[in-house]
């Protein structure tokens, strides 16, 4: 039989048992504790030396009152918790303590003493950080309801602390009483707790649980209590929970530690674990954490959004506090540079070392103005040193968002954009500029040299008509005499209208230049870097392009699909700007519907670039109608010496053609429907002036017989070792016995003074010389004229 052992060995044992399970508690309890007698610490916990940021060594044997901001604070607190102990035994106030380092410190104090009735013996007291209830009144819920558990822990630690100051104090007596009467206490806390309290041995079995899990799991402590809290731990968190479970094994307290438990309806909550191991037992507190852990995933998905938003915009920012001349730097602040991400050290005197010298002085002065509140925002622009010693143009923005009481500036938050391409285009657009402005000066003196050219044109033109003249004197007996008249007078319209377009297109390019070059100069100026890219870019397309002819149908149709498609996009333009697209041929143009959208100003830059590529038109016009006057007088030499040879080039027929449609663009742009079937590559050899003078006048004797109004259809083909060019028209037709007679000189059946009746004779004999064949068809509605020349590369 055992022997029993002595009552005195029992009540030891029952007292080391009972220090220890308080000691593990208050290990694990996250408040403070701490013992004072006559207000002279005499205990403290490890949460009230980080609180207070003092070691225990430098609190233990001091007065309370290093802990208080000031004597009234201290002597507050002493009152009025000595009121409350004295009315009813205990005592509980909101104060203010001071960290070590001068912080302010929002606490509750709670104290129960050792002996109501002889204080001196000593007080228990708990302290609770609530700083963060002041500063955020959204957790205000949150940390009314951690108080209420944080103070039931802080009863159940009073009893243990009391229990352990009586032992030692050796009143078994009182020790029994209060032993009694705080194991009631503790039985009720660890019911109403609003954490997650439990006991369970290290093989992994809950032992007691209190009614808390049911509200967080959904499981009753009955369905807890004997199982295995592996069974209902996340798959993916097991190891990880083992690996706790081994610490405290080895009697190691984890805090902190967070896992996922399943709940009663299959799904999972975040506990957030303080656990203190005692033998083979593990006392633990949990946190149902799950709000804050979806929380902090969605913040971090936010700051992901933020981080990559600010890396599309390629912007670095940055948080000054200007007190202490400190800066927050992110990333992309370095990277801008090339440096590497916090290179150097964030302090406002690294920005200034960086900071172009030339650019000190105006980025001082914008900053000084936004302290005085004379800005609403910091903007300006300033060159920053790259790590491989160039330059970047960075754009700093930012806004004072703290001041203290005597309004001096605090804090100031802002970006820094890399506008370097953005510099590197405006340099590049005020050469654009000067540039433009010389070339138009060069195009200027290029048409007054133009100019006089045409007056000698015009002069000697005057002498051919005067010998024409003189000649006529010397026919007067010639059976040919009226004939001749008719030729005279069908030259002098002929030199006419080409000199009439000459004069009136040079007076029209003088007035466009004397008017709008430097309204077009000052234009470019005010446009911003995206209008000026698009304009500099469609300037040097539209005077390179060769003008082309539209018919007025392919005009109107074009209009309507623009403006359809501009009103689909909720956008609009003036028919005249409509228009301007179209001649330009920038409907095809991709950045022309972001510019109308964005940019106020496209209209008038597309006015501006209208009025360029006028100018080049008029001047185009001015040069064809002059080649024009002269295979007239050309015309006439031929008609005169036709024995004489030119040397002959290859000509592609096609850009002739076009070429020679521009003549015709206003009368031919609203009432004529045009049409071209070219074949490419279609040249021939000869002579291009006297063949022009082919194209010419069948162009015009088909656009006369339909009275300007109908359809013309240009052809360019290749058949064998020919090249046919077709000129087609809609008109009435050649009556049958007229035909006979389309090629004979001097027959003509126009009106007085409108031709010579040399035209087609002309045409027949220079086709002939070249080797060719002019014919014709025609009927009602549709008549065809077709030259065929030998091709260039028959024989090949």
């Amino acid at each position: 039989m055992a022997q029993e052992r002595p009552p005195a060995l029992e009540e030891a044992d029952e007292q080391e048992r009972t220090e220890q399970f308080l000691a593990s508690i208050l290990r694990s309890a996250p408040s403070g504790v701490g013992v004072v007698e006559n207000r002279v610490i005499v205990r403290v916990n490890d949460y009230i030396t980080e609180l207070t940021g003092y070691s225990r060594e430098e609190l233990l044997g001091q007065s309370a009152r290093m802990l208080y901001p000031s004597d009234a604070e201290y002597e507050f607190v002493g009152k009025e918790k000595y009121r409350q102990i004295a009315e009813k035994g205990t005592g509980s106030v909101e104060t203010l303590w001071r960290h070590k380092d001068g912080t302010p410190i929002n606490v509750i104090l709670s104290s129960t003493p050792l002996d109501q009735a002889d204080l001196d013996v000593g007080v228990v007291f708990t302290v609770l950080d609530i700083t963060e209830r002041y500063k955020a009144a959204a957790a205000l819920e949150s940390r009314t309801r951690l108080f209420i558990v944080g103070l039931g822990v802080f009863l159940i630690l009073q009893l243990s602390l009391i229990l352990v100051l009586i032992k030692l104090l050796g009143d078994r007596k009182r020790m029994v009483s209060a032993l009694k009467k705080k194991s009631d206490e503790l039985e009720g806390y660890f019911s109403l707790a609003l954490d997650l309290l439990c006991i369970a041995d290290t093989d992994g079995n809950f032992i007691r649980v209190n009614a808390e899990w049911e509200s967080v799991l959904g499981f009753k402590a009955s369905e807890l209590e004997c199982k295995n809290f592996m069974e209902f731990v996340h798959p993916d968190d097991k190891a990880s929970t083992i690996a706790a479970i081994s610490r405290l094994n080895g009697q190691e307290p984890v805090i902190g530690f967070i896992n996922r438990y399943r709940c009663k309806d299959g799904g999972y909550r975040y506990l957030e674990w303080r656990s203190a191991p005692r033998n083979s037992l593990i006392y633990a507190v949990a946190r149902d954490v799950t709000e804050r852990i979806q929380t902090e995933a969605l913040l971090k998905s936010s700051e992901e959004r933020f981080e990559l938003a600010m890396l599309a915009v390629n912007e670095g920012i940055w948080d000054w506090n200007v007190r202490d001349h400190k800066v927050y730097f992110d990333r992309r602040y370095y990277t801008l540079a090339g440096y590497e991400p916090y290179e150097f050290p964030p302090m406002v005197e690294e920005w200034l070392k960086r900071l172009h010298p030339d650019d000190q002085g105006r980025c001082q002065a914008a900053v000084d103005a936004h302290f005085r509140g004379e800005t609403e925002l910091f903007d300006i622009d300033f060159r920053f040193l790259k790590k491989d010693g160039g330059w970047i143009w960075l754009r700093g923005r930012g806004r004072v968002v703290s001041r203290d009481d005597q309004g001096q500036v605090l804090r100031m938050i802002g970006t820094h954009t890399d506008i370097t391409l953005q510099k590197n285009a405006e340099e590049q657009y005020r050469s654009l500029n000067e540039s433009l402005e010389e070339r138009i000066a060069a195009r200027t003196r290029e048409l007054n040299e133009l100019n006089a050219s045409l007056y000698k044109a015009n002069e000697d033109l005057s002498a051919a008509l005067r010998n024409l003249h003189e000649t006529q004197s010397t026919l007067v007996e010639s059976e040919k005499l009226a004939a001749l008249g008719q030729l005279i007078a069908g030259i002098a319209h002929e030199l006419n209208t080409p000199l009439g377009a000459i004069v009136s297109s040079n007076q029209s390019l003088a007035q466009i230049l004397s008017k709008q070059l430097s309204v077009v100069t000052e234009t470019l100026y005010a446009f911003t870097p995206e209008i000026q890219a698009w304009f500099g870019t469609a300037l040097a397309r539209s005077l390179a392009r060769t003008n082309a002819l539209e018919e007025a149908g392919s005009m109107h149709k074009k209009r309507k699909l623009l403006a359809a498609a501009l009103k689909a996009c909720g956008m609009s333009l003036s028919d005249a700007s409509l228009d301007a697209i179209l001649e330009l041929q920038l409907e095809d143009d991709p950045s022309i519907m972001q510019l109308i959208k964005e940019c106020p100003e496209f209209e008038q830059a597309l006015e501006a670039l209208n009025t360029l590529a006028s100018i080049k038109y008029i001047s185009d016009v001015i040069a064809l109608a002059a080649d024009k006057s002269a295979n007239v007088v050309s015309a006439l030499l031929y008609y005169v010496r036709q024995d004489s040879d030119e040397q002959k080039v290859s000509i592609d027929l096609a850009k002739e053609l076009d070429s020679l449609l521009t003549l015709y663009t206003n009368k031919i742009k609203y009432d004529v429907k045009l049409e071209r079937n070219y074949d490419s590559g279609a040249t021939v050899l000869g002579d291009r002036n006297k063949l022009n003078q082919v194209w010419l006048n069948l162009i015009q004797n088909a656009l006369q017989a339909m009275d300007f109004r109908g359809e013309l259809s240009l052809g360019i083909a290749r058949e064998g070792g020919l090249v046919k060019v077709s000129v087609a028209d809609s008109g009435p037709g050649i009556p049958e016995h007229i035909g006979l007679r389309v090629f004979e000189p001097f027959f003509t059946t126009k009106k007085h003074g409108e031709g010579t009746g040399l035209g087609l004779d002309l045409c027949k004999k220079i086709v002939d010389k070249h080797g060719g064949a002019i014919t014709f068809e025609s009927r009602p509605g549709h008549t065809v004229f077709t030259v065929s020349l030998p091709a260039e590369h028959a024989g090949q």
